[in-house]
């Protein structure tokens, strides 16, 4: 039972640590929970995030710029408070069981990629995204 354990923490932390080839898309899937990512670093250049909503609830896509690394954002009326961060691009209005895709040019940086609809951050609608370089 504890070696199966070890070997599950481990391939968690490759896939949180993963990065993705120079060009290729970074799949991006929306639960009523989380963001899951198949990369959470990638080159600077153009980057398209290939977004599938596979939650019940509507969901939005949005990418800010200057965030820390490790940041949190503190809540205000369940809605993330993004002072201070900017917003470079965003996809609203995503349904539930429907696919969208967003392709921006990325200069390096920490940035958050979230859903700020209300108290879906709070849930857990947010990744951490790293572009080297």
């Amino acid at each position: 039972m504890m070696k199966k354990l070890i070997v599950t923490a481990a391939v968690m932390v490759v896939a949180a640590c993963s990065s993705a080839p120079a060009g290729e898309p970074v799949a991006v899937e929306i639960t009523d929970g989380a963001f899951n990512l198949d990369a959470t670093s990638v080159d600077p250049g153009l980057i398209t995030f290939e977004i599938d909503n596979a939650g019940s609830q509507v969901h939005e896509f949005e990418v800010f710029a200057g965030a820390s690394a490790g940041q949190v954002l503190p809540l205000v009326d369940g809605i993330a408070d993004t002072t201070g961060l900017t917003v470079i691009d965003e996809v609203e209005d995503i349904v539930g069981g429907t696919s969208t895709e967003l392709t921006l040019d990325l200069a390096p940086g920490t940035y958050l990629l979230i859903c700020n609809l209300p108290a879906h951050y709070a849930a857990g609608n947010w990744s951490e995204f790293t572009v080297t370089g």
